[in-house]
């Protein structure tokens, strides 16, 4: 019994650390993104695609990165390595948010 409450607190540590994690993430995009200091906001969505390759966030501070550092193209790219991982990972697709998102970046 001992060893079954270990593991729950253990997944329950887990888990506030990756919120957390995910948490911080958004709000120094933003930080970054506002303050337009795209390279460093590039830098760190890189890092957590590194963590988490599925994180539409992640794509989508680093799409509006490279959108704001006339870089489109690239930023298209990043959107299909993002549906090929949630297709090949999760068998998912973009949020409907992130579908749009995208939609009105390439009219």
């Amino acid at each position: 019994m001992k060893g079954f409450e270990l593991e729950n607190w253990v997944v329950s540590t887990q888990e506030y650390y990756r919120n957390l994690a995910y948490k911080s993430f958004e709000e120094l995009s933003e930080y970054y993104y506002n303050e337009k200091e795209y390279d460093k906001l590039l830098n760190l969505s890189d890092k957590f695609f590194l963590i988490d390759n599925c994180f539409e966030n992640a794509c989508k501070y680093k799409v509006k990165a490279l959108i704001a550092t006339n870089r489109k193209q690239d930023a298209l790219k990043q959107y299909n390595v993002l549906e090929y991982s949630l297709k090949k990972i999760l068998d998912d697709v973009p949020s409907p948010e992130m579908q749009k998102f995208m939609a009105e970046l390439k009219n």
